[in-house]
């Protein structure tokens, strides 16, 4: 009998966060923060190539190495 008081307040708890849920609604603005993240720093590599003058003629790999640890990979 105690299992079943249990899962009764677990389902109650499902229930309640069902209820007060709303579909959809942190999607969106979770897509929004990514993509405007992505921009920073997309933005900040191509600041960056502009600003040390890269020659990814001849120097490609070593500024891609950069670019990599720049970003934390």
């Amino acid at each position: 009998m105690s299992n079943t008081g249990i899962r009764r307040k677990s389902s109650t708890k499902v229930r309640r966060a069902q209820a007060s849920f709303v579909p959809g609604s942190e999607l969106p603005a979770l897509k929004v923060s990514e993509s405007a993240v992505r921009h920073a720093r997309v933005a900040a590599v191509k600041e960056k190539i502009s600003s040390v003058d890269y020659d990814l003629d001849t120097d490609f790999r070593k500024a891609m190495h950069k670019l990599l640890e720049d970003f934390g990979a």
